[in-house]
């Protein structure tokens, strides 16, 4: 009886850890999937991995309150690169100014990242320098039970060390499938 016990545990474990493997894999698929629309500019895209019902939050700052991340529609996303409806977003230096402009423009110039840069991915670990070492807020107080997959975008070499990116991408799950959720910047500034 023990012996079945235990080989029903073992079991249990061993389906969760595969599963949850499974997960991270697909996560990881699906993140080089959505940074190549970012750096191809395609951001209509991104609607093929969002739940049409939450969304997506978007922001300059990963460390920003969530009150201060954009929330797009799924059609706000699936229209991205053709509207020519202006929304006010929050912008990283003022959370209390807004940028009127479109979708495409605020993506195109908040994850403007380069395909020929040399790049580094973390899961659900940090590369790069949050806020200098100042966290406002942790990704997981912002987004809890979710899971991020950082590209550390490496400095050009045109301004020394100072103008490399981070974009984070932000998944949870939703209705028995993961989603990503928000997509938000870490930068050091020139």
């Amino acid at each position: 009886m023990k012996i079945k016990i235990l080989g029903i545990i073992i079991y249990a474990l061993s389906f969760q850890f595969f599963s949850c493997h499974n997960t991270q894999e697909q996560i990881k698929k699906d993140s080089a999937e959505i940074i190549s629309i970012l750096e191809n500019k395609d951001f209509n895209k991104i609607a093929d991995y969002i739940d049409k019902d939450s969304g997506l939050y978007v922001a300059e700052k990963i460390t920003a309150p969530i009150k201060y991340y954009n929330h797009l529609s799924f059609d706000d996303v699936v229209n991205a690169n053709g509207s020519d409806n202006k929304l006010p977003f929050y912008i990283d230096d003022d959370p209390s100014e807004r940028w009127n402009t479109t979708i495409y423009k605020f993506l195109d110039a908040t994850f403007s990242v380069s395909k020929s840069r040399n790049k580094q991915v973390s899961y659900n670990k940090h590369i790069s320098s949050i806020d200098w070492g100042l966290v406002e807020h942790s990704i997981s107080e912002i987004f809890p039970d979710s899971v991020f997959v950082e590209y550390y975008y490496e400095p050009s070499g045109l301004y020394g060390d100072m103008d490399w990116v981070s974009i984070y991408l932000i998944f949870k799950e939703v209705d028995n499938d993961i989603v990503l959720i928000g997509i938000a910047c870490n930068y050091m500034g020139i």
